[in-house]
Protein backbone atom coordinates (compact mmCIF):
# COMPACT_ATOMS: atom_id res chain seq x y z
CA UNK A 1 0.00 0.00 0.00
CA UNK A 2 1.18 3.39 -0.81
CA UNK A 3 1.06 6.39 1.42
CA UNK A 4 -1.38 8.02 -0.96
CA UNK A 5 -3.71 5.04 -0.62
CA UNK A 6 -3.45 5.05 3.19
CA UNK A 7 -4.15 8.77 3.25
CA UNK A 8 -7.36 8.24 1.24
CA UNK A 9 -8.52 5.46 3.57
CA UNK A 10 -7.86 7.68 6.60
CA UNK A 11 -9.73 10.60 5.01
CA UNK A 12 -12.76 8.46 4.16
CA UNK A 13 -12.81 6.95 7.67
CA UNK A 14 -12.55 10.41 9.24
CA UNK A 15 -15.39 11.77 7.11
CA UNK A 16 -17.59 8.79 7.90
CA UNK A 17 -17.06 9.24 11.63
CA UNK A 18 -17.70 13.00 11.41
CA UNK A 19 -20.99 12.49 9.58
CA UNK A 20 -22.10 10.14 12.36
CA UNK A 21 -21.21 12.72 14.99
CA UNK A 22 -22.99 15.46 13.06
CA UNK A 23 -26.19 13.43 12.85
CA UNK A 24 -26.01 12.57 16.55
CA UNK A 25 -25.72 16.27 17.42
CA UNK A 26 -28.52 17.38 15.06
CA UNK A 27 -31.30 19.39 16.66
CA UNK A 28 -34.59 17.59 17.25
CA UNK A 29 -37.49 18.51 14.98
CA UNK A 30 -39.62 21.45 16.10
CA UNK A 31 -42.76 20.63 18.10
CA UNK A 32 -45.96 19.98 16.16
CA UNK A 33 -48.65 22.54 16.97
CA UNK A 34 -52.19 22.64 15.54
CA UNK A 35 -55.08 25.00 16.10
CA UNK A 36 -58.73 24.40 15.24
CA UNK A 37 -62.24 25.52 16.07
CA UNK A 38 -65.13 23.11 16.56
CA UNK A 39 -68.66 24.42 16.78
CA UNK A 40 -71.44 22.46 18.42
CA UNK A 41 -71.35 20.00 21.23
CA UNK A 42 -68.76 17.81 19.62
CA UNK A 43 -71.29 15.04 19.05
CA UNK A 44 -70.36 14.89 15.33
CA UNK A 45 -74.00 14.55 14.28
CA UNK A 46 -74.17 13.77 10.57
CA UNK A 47 -77.72 13.00 9.44
CA UNK A 48 -77.80 10.20 6.94
CA UNK A 49 -80.44 10.21 4.20
CA UNK A 50 -82.56 7.80 6.26
CA UNK A 51 -82.58 10.27 9.19
CA UNK A 52 -83.68 13.35 7.26
CA UNK A 53 -87.20 13.98 5.96
CA UNK A 54 -88.14 15.57 2.66
CA UNK A 55 -89.57 19.06 2.60
CA UNK A 56 -93.03 19.72 1.17
CA UNK A 57 -91.40 21.32 -1.89
CA UNK A 58 -89.28 18.21 -2.49
CA UNK A 59 -92.37 15.99 -2.20
CA UNK A 60 -94.29 18.17 -4.69
CA UNK A 61 -91.30 18.07 -7.07
CA UNK A 62 -91.27 14.28 -6.79
CA UNK A 63 -94.98 14.09 -7.62
CA UNK A 64 -94.45 16.34 -10.65
CA UNK A 65 -91.63 14.05 -11.77
CA UNK A 66 -94.11 11.14 -11.60
CA UNK A 67 -96.49 12.99 -13.93
CA UNK A 68 -98.84 14.67 -11.45
CA UNK A 69 -99.94 18.22 -12.29
CA UNK A 70 -102.01 20.90 -10.50
CA UNK A 71 -100.62 19.68 -7.17
CA UNK A 72 -102.44 21.32 -4.24
CA UNK A 73 -101.76 20.73 -0.55
CA UNK A 74 -105.02 20.05 1.32
CA UNK A 75 -103.83 18.97 4.79
CA UNK A 76 -100.41 18.93 6.43
CA UNK A 77 -101.01 17.42 9.84
CA UNK A 78 -99.19 14.58 11.50
CA UNK A 79 -97.17 12.04 9.60
CA UNK A 80 -99.06 12.37 6.30
CA UNK A 81 -99.86 14.99 3.70
CA UNK A 82 -103.18 15.07 1.87
CA UNK A 83 -102.74 16.38 -1.66
CA UNK A 84 -105.08 16.83 -4.62
CA UNK A 85 -103.37 16.40 -7.98
CA UNK A 86 -104.26 15.53 -11.55
CA UNK A 87 -102.62 12.95 -13.76
CA UNK A 88 -103.68 11.98 -17.29
CA UNK A 89 -106.91 14.01 -17.11
CA UNK A 90 -107.93 12.42 -13.81
CA UNK A 91 -107.98 14.07 -10.38
CA UNK A 92 -106.73 12.16 -7.36
CA UNK A 93 -106.57 12.67 -3.64
CA UNK A 94 -103.19 11.39 -2.51
CA UNK A 95 -102.11 10.53 0.98
CA UNK A 96 -98.33 10.98 1.16
CA UNK A 97 -95.86 9.99 3.87
CA UNK A 98 -94.57 13.40 5.02
CA UNK A 99 -91.05 12.11 5.64
CA UNK A 100 -90.25 9.72 2.78
CA UNK A 101 -92.63 11.13 0.15
CA UNK A 102 -94.13 7.70 -0.59
CA UNK A 103 -97.73 7.57 -1.82
CA UNK A 104 -99.68 5.72 0.87
CA UNK A 105 -103.09 5.86 -0.84
CA UNK A 106 -104.50 7.20 -4.10
CA UNK A 107 -108.22 7.86 -4.47
CA UNK A 108 -109.67 8.92 -7.81
CA UNK A 109 -112.01 11.88 -7.33
CA UNK A 110 -113.42 12.57 -10.81
CA UNK A 111 -112.62 12.74 -14.51
CA UNK A 112 -112.27 16.10 -16.33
Amino acid sequence: MTIKHLFRIAAVTCLASLSGIASANAAPPPPNFQFGIQLGGGNNYDPSPSDSCLSTGEIVAGLRAQGYRHVRLIDDSGDTLTIDASRRARVYELEIDSCSGDILSQTRLYHY
